[in-house]
């Protein structure tokens, strides 16, 4: 044993032959005694980073896909029965005119809701993060973001809202649901087919749509869905959206996989946009999607179903044959989707930063009858 020198640590780092470590194969084995490095906050602290990955679907196609106008007045007028009794309005050339008649027409007032969302921001956060490198989420920049997304999901949410689940007081915007009813639907009470203004006082009213319903629960079958589409025409719709959730659309893709000279469910290029959901013309531009029929066709986590089966298909009538330049069905904007936010602490009343996001509107059906829903299916 002796004492280590400079030229020994030398010798050692150079790796020479002779240092007092010295290894033949270069190889060197140390033994470290028993202990433990410290975990503690004190000396190891997890950074997080100012990202955030969702674990949540935020999927709003349905919101996406139907068409979107201004608010042009509350109210609207639509006829509910021819003006003549019958197809028999042919006279002889010696009998008097035939007595005036007139159509019968029912006024309609859909009313504006609300819809909005709010965030504060503690003012100590935002200096936080823009003075130094302390891991934080959550300023107004991020939380405008995240608030933003989850309030289009929210609205996608309302519109395939489940009729029957709906508590008696609704102020979000109507619920397809309830536009797709009938009179005494299965598992509905008046609540659920009523809406606007109008009360369906039997199953002849002439706001009722197309309802095919069970009390038990079908296989899915190709007649099913060419009933759909066939009983919503011969109601005067003209099916040009078909609603549903991603379990009904993979039972679909399994049903017409037997179709091998003709497949009725195919793919399509649409363009979504304030007129909803439409085929590209033109240039080949757009969203790839599929077809059922050659009617676009939309998943969306959000469709009800029946509990064990899956979910339903709605056969909608969003065009405008009228020409008057509003869809039959779409959601009508008295103020779009509109993002405020404020730093005045005394309108705050505190010292933080508050945004909002605020739209007015509702989902207005001025075709009631034309349109179809499938259910209680699996």
């Amino acid at each position: 044993m002796r004492y280590l020198t400079t030229e020994d640590l030398e010798a050692f780092y150079a790796m020479e032959e002779g240092n007092p470590f010295y290894i033949p194969n270069g190889m060197m084995q140390l033994l470290k005694s028993a202990g433990s490095v410290p975990m503690t906050s004190n000396y190891y602290n997890i950074i997080y980073g100012p990202m955030m990955w969702t674990q949540l679907n935020q999927e709003a196609n349905v919101f996406g896909a139907l068409p979107k106008t201004t608010w042009p007045h509350t109210g609207f007028r639509v006829q509910t029965a021819f003006a003549s009794a019958s197809e028999n309005i042919g006279f002889a050339t010696s009998d008097n005119l035939p007595s005036a008649v007139y159509p019968t027409v029912v006024t309609v007032a859909p009313s504006a809701k609300q819809i909005g969302e709010t965030f504060e921001v503690p003012e100590a956060l935002e200096a936080l993060a823009a003075a130094g490198t302390d891991d934080i989420w959550g300023t107004s920049h991020q939380m405008k973001v995240a608030i933003g997304t989850e309030v289009v999901k929210r609205v996608n949410q309302q519109l395939m809202h489940k009729v029957a689940e709906v508590a008696s007081s609704w102020a979000n915007l109507e619920t397809l649901d309830r536009i797709a009813s009938k009179y005494n639907e299965q598992g509905m009470t008046t609540n659920g087919w009523n809406l606007y203004n109008i009360t369906k006082s039997d199953s002849t009213h002439w706001a009722n749509a197309y309802v095919n319903d069970s009390s038990s629960l079908r296989d899915l079958t190709d007649d099913l869905v060419r009933d759909l589409l066939a009983q919503t025409r011969i109601r005067g719709g003209n099916p040009t959206l078909i609603v549903t959730g991603a379990d009904t659309y993979s039972t679909l893709l399994g049903m017409y996989m037997t179709f091998v000279r003709y497949a009725p469910i195919q793919e399509m290029l649409a363009q979504f946009g304030v007129n909803g959901v439409q085929t590209a013309k033109g240039i080949e531009a757009g969203i790839q999607i599929s077809s059922l029929y050659g009617i676009p066709l939309i998943s969306t986590a959000d469709c009800p179903s029946t509990t064990n089966g899956i979910s339903w298909i709605y056969a909608l009538d969003i065009s405008d044959p009228e020409g008057y330049g509003y869809p039959r069905l779409g959601v009508s904007l008295l103020m779009p989707l509109q993002y405020f936010e404020t730093d005045n602490y005394f309108i705050v009343n505190k010292v933080a930063r508050k945004g909002m996001y605020l739209m007015l509107g509702e989902t207005v059906a001025r075709m009631l009858r034309g349109q179809g829903k499938l259910r209680d299916i699996q």
